[in-house]
C-alpha cells in the first residue's frame, strides 16, 4: 500500500489489478474544518486552569505602554 498525503491519494494491490483511490483537496479542507470546530465546540472553558503567574516577572514602561517580561 503507499499514501501519499499531498497528493491525496491511496494505492493499494487487489488481486486482478492495483487500485487508486484520490481524494478531494476542496472536501479535505472542508472536513479538517468540521471536526475543529467540533473540537472547539467540546471545550468546556470552565474545566481549565487558571493561569498562575511566574515568578521573576519584570515590569518595563516603553512610552505609555507597560509591558512585563
Amino acid at each position: 500500500m503507499v499514501i501519499s498525503t499531498p497528493h491525496l491519494c491511496v494505492k493499494f494491490p487487489t488481486p486482478s489489478d492495483v487500485v487508486t483511490i484520490r481524494g478531494d483537496a476542496r472536501q479535505a479542507t472542508r472536513c479538517f474544518q468540521i471536526v475543529a470546530q467540533l473540537v472547539v465546540d467540546q471545550l468546556d472553558l470552565r474545566e481549565s486552569q487558571p493561569v498562575v503567574p511566574q515568578e521573576g516577572v519584570i515590569n518595563v514602561t516603553l512610552g505609555k505602554t507597560l509591558l512585563k517580561l
